[in-house]
Formats: C-alpha cells, structure tokens, sequence
C-alpha cells in the first residue's frame, strides 16, 4: 500500500470549510472533517482502490494524508481561536466538538 502524500492547500480548506458553515451554522467538528475527505474521496485521491496486475485483483484503501488531516485539523482551530466558531449548538450542548457559527462577518472573509 502506497504511503498517502498531502495534497490540500490551507486556503482551499478555509474556504471549503466556510462554504460549509455558510450552510450549516451549527454543526460538529467531525461533519467539517468529513467535507474536506468527500472532496478528495470524489477527486480519487483517497477511497477504495482496485489494482489488477498479473492476473489477480487486489483491492486497498488510499487514506488521507497525516499532513492533510492535520492541516484540516488546524483550519478547525483557527476558525474556533478567532472566534468565527464557538463551542455549542443548544442548552444541552455546549461544548465541543458541537460548534456554531458565531461571527458571519468573519467567515464571509473565507469565502
């Protein structure tokens, strides 16, 4: 299985995640994960892969890059330390890693 190489870049992430909140302003940290790791499952850069070679078929999964999930990981933590996402959707849920869209303004920056 062939080591993943990171691929995204940090001002796409940004945007990508914005897009995402402009729509959905109270979410979880794990659902802004799981747009970035659609986009690439949809580019063919990670998902199921099946090789045919010498006859016989094998099949593997192509996983995100550590470099890549962490960059994704750290948009999260600069959206959430500049105060465009703060913990917290209801009562009931106050902490992460349940956020809402607290300054529109700023995330419109994003866009």
């Amino acid at each position: 299985m062939d080591k993943a190489m990171p691929v995204l870049e940090k001002e796409k992430v940004m945007r990508d995640i914005a897009k995402y909140l402009m729509k959905n302003p109270k979410t979880d940290t794990n659902a802004m994960r799981y747009v970035i790791y659609n986009e690439l499952r949809e580019e063919g850069i990670i998902g199921r892969v099946t090789d045919r070679k010498y006859g016989g078929t094998s099949a593997y999964d192509k996983i995100v890059s550590d470099e890549d999930a962490l960059l994704i990981n750290e948009c999260i933590y600069d959206l959430l330390y500049s105060r465009v996402i703060t913990p917290g959707v209801n009562a009931h849920e106050l902490s992460l890693p349940f956020i809402h869209v607290s300054d529109v303004e700023k995330l419109k920056e994003y866009l």
